[in-house]
């Protein structure tokens, strides 16, 4: 995918440090960038709403100071603008000092909220008046709760008629993490500078934040890193999509059966299969008990009638759907389902199906408290409960799944110390997945990699493949998963070829990978030992002429972000993160190590779809 396509979501400590490289390490005057801030936020709000009066909301810190800014622009541009400070004047300090002291010898009316010159009443007028209200109260160190002024305040904004737009984060949310422990400004636009933030669209400070936009303020790109939380827009989304070719038909692009829509609740059937064909798959059949189906909404979507009672499921469905998933890919199972006996005694059976199965709404309801169920199933499953489902499942209520979810933080190895110092310093937990630096008040879950050896090797066997190459650099690291993958493939009864393991320095990569890609007996599977060798392969194959997957299967170990980009639906193996997640949750809801019935995932092994059975035997 075109990294241009995600956009980099920085914590508030990110951004931080970012601010100080500019100003201690490049020298840039702090007020050079509050200037280009309030420049920037100013223009956003002329050019959108070309308001004629406007009040500012001023807390005494640096975004404060871009409000005055803001107020200045707005001024100069002949709006008619009040500006209420959270402070008496005598406590600004600074850049921000400056600019309040700028706007007063311009003659731009300042007031302090709720002081003597400026009842509670007028500020109240002032602001119903406004046809924008700006809120540049708190910025991003904020934490913690609005109390006193700030808060009169923010929920006097939230009354306002007018646009309200929030200068670099919403007055009230955790710009590092979307918290919201208190009053918070509702902003129709927030005005991000230099860079978005998590909270900017992590639930609940996305609700918050309304719409976003990101304005540059003067601090060279020089200075920006690689984040660890990228979001991932609308036309990125679609880069995920793969294309249909020409060869393609119903069937070569993903079926999927629906079972659900008893009597007087057909309609979330019919919107799931709807839902599956829009998102590309070529063939939908929905599954509806005698009785229950009336009307279909959607021509596209193929409607089966399969045995029921009365409008419902019952078991006597059974064999009718099991022969409709013989023909289809995958099963949804759930939506409209109903919660009748012999509706949960279907869907318990349906368990066993040797699909890919997604259970959702009432198909959980069916497993009552009993997610061990699912335990022998050897395909992909998919859960998608909401507090009230994961509760039932875990036997706890609702509240108190809500209550141990709420901050909980798993993130890779590394675990930035911006990103985790936010839910430590609130004794919420954070669990970090893989190796790297584990920093203060966080624990830890070590990746299993040999078993994510075993379990690639072990689909790519089952694709029919029985030359297996390895492509890995001379680390340790590197050379002891080479070790594993020999004896693998040794207990797996494949031959280990000595000339289809190589190793190299990313230096030589391409060489060696082009001896090793034109070869009289090449492997028809590869694995990449890394991110930057898996690139490497696509390039050479690419230059060579090699399909990837029609001509040689293309795995990697780890996940290769930066080679996905390159071919989207490169398998990786995912097995061993999904049990480090199961790990994690076990440590903070306190379930036993190995504990399968608190279990809410089963990914034994979810791969992408692109690797294929060797050419020679597909012809054949």
């Amino acid at each position: 995918m075109d990294e241009s396509l995600l956009l980099g979501l920085y914590t508030a400590d990110a951004m931080r440090q970012i601010d100080e490289l500019a100003i201690k390490g490049l020298g840039i005057p702090g007020g050079h960038l509050m200037e280009r801030a309030g420049v920037g936020v100013a223009g956003e709000i002329l050019e959108r709403y070309g308001p004629e009066e406007a009040v500012v909301f001023a807390g005494k810190g640096n975004n404060g100071g871009d409000g005055f800014v803001v107020a200045r622009e707005l001024f100069d541009a002949g709006v008619e603008v009040t500006v209420f400070t959270l402070a008496p004047a005598g406590a600004y300090e600074g850049d921000a000092k400056l600019n309040l002291e700028i706007l007063g010898r311009l003659g731009v009316d300042v007031r302090e909220a709720f002081a003597a010159d400026a009842p509670a009443d007028e500020v109240v007028m002032l602001s119903e008046m406004a046809d924008v209200v700006v809120d540049a109260i708190f910025g991003t160190g904020f934490t913690g709760a609005a109390k006193g002024a700030a808060a009169e305040v923010i929920g006097l904004i939230n009354e306002a008629p007018g646009i309200v737009v929030s200068v670099d984060v919403a007055s009230g949310v955790g710009a590092g993490t979307g918290v919201v422990n208190g009053p918070a400004v509702m902003a129709d636009l927030t005005v991000a500078l230099h860079a978005a933030k998590i909270g900017h669209f992590v639930t609940p400070g996305g609700v918050f934040s309304g719409e976003v936009v990101v304005v540059p303020i003067g601090i060279p790109a020089l200075l920006d890193h690689d984040t660890d939380v990228w979001l991932l827009n609308e036309e990125a989304a679609g880069e995920l999509v793969v294309p249909k070719g020409s060869l393609d038909h119903k069937r070569s692009v993903g079926t999927l059966l629906v079972v659900g829509g008893s009597k007087g609740m057909t309609g979330a059937a019919h919107m799931a299969a709807m839902a599956a064909l829009r998102s590309g798959a070529g063939l939908v059949h929905a599954a509806f008990p005698e009785g229950a189906h009336g009307p279909a909404p959607f021509p596209e979507v193929i409607t089966v009638e399969v045995p029921g009672k009365d409008g419902q499921f019952t078991e006597a469905a059974l064999e009718a759907l099991t022969g409709e998933a013989a023909r289809l890919k995958a099963v949804a199972v759930g939506p409209g389902l109903g919660r009748a006996d012999g509706a949960k005694k279907l869907v318990r059976e349906l368990i066993s199906l040797d699909r890919p199965l997604l259970l959702d709404a009432d198909g959980l309801y069916a497993l009552g408290d009993k997610p061990e169920l699912l335990a022998g199933r050897g395909q992909p499953t998919v859960l998608t409960p909401h507090e009230g489902e994961l509760g039932r499942l875990m036997g706890l209520p609702a509240e108190e799944v809500a209550a141990r979810l709420d901050g909980l933080l798993i993130c890779g190895s590394d675990c930035p110390p911006g990103l985790a110092a936010p839910f430590t310093a609130e004794g919420r937990p954070v669990v970090q997945i893989g190796g790297g630096r584990v920093g203060r008040g966080v624990r830890q879950v070590v990746l299993d990699e040999e078993q994510g050896l075993r379990d690639l090797a072990g689909y790519l066997a089952g694709l029919g493949h029985r030359r297996i190459g390895y492509v890995g650099g001379t680390t340790p690291a590197q050379l002891r998963r080479e070790g594993w993958l020999k004896q693998i493939l040794t207990a797996l009864g494949l031959p280990v070829q000595a000339g289809a393991f190589v190793r190299t320095e990313s230096d030589h990569a391409a060489e060696v990978v082009r001896r090793l890609a034109t070869a009289p007996r090449r492997p028809t599977a590869l694995i990449a030992g890394d991110d930057a060798l898996a690139q490497v392969l696509l390039r050479v194959l690419h230059e060579l002429g090699i399909r990837v997957p029609e001509d040689l299967s293309l795995a990697g170990v780890d996940d290769i972000p930066a080679a996905r980009q390159m071919i989207p639906a490169l398998t990786t193996v995912h097995q061993p993160v999904a049990a480090m997640v199961r790990q994690a949750f076990a440590m903070v809801t306190g379930a036993e190590a190995g504990h399968t019935p608190r279990v809410m995932m089963k990914a034994d092994l979810v791969v992408r779809e692109s690797c294929a059975a060797p050419a020679a035997e597909r012809d054949g």
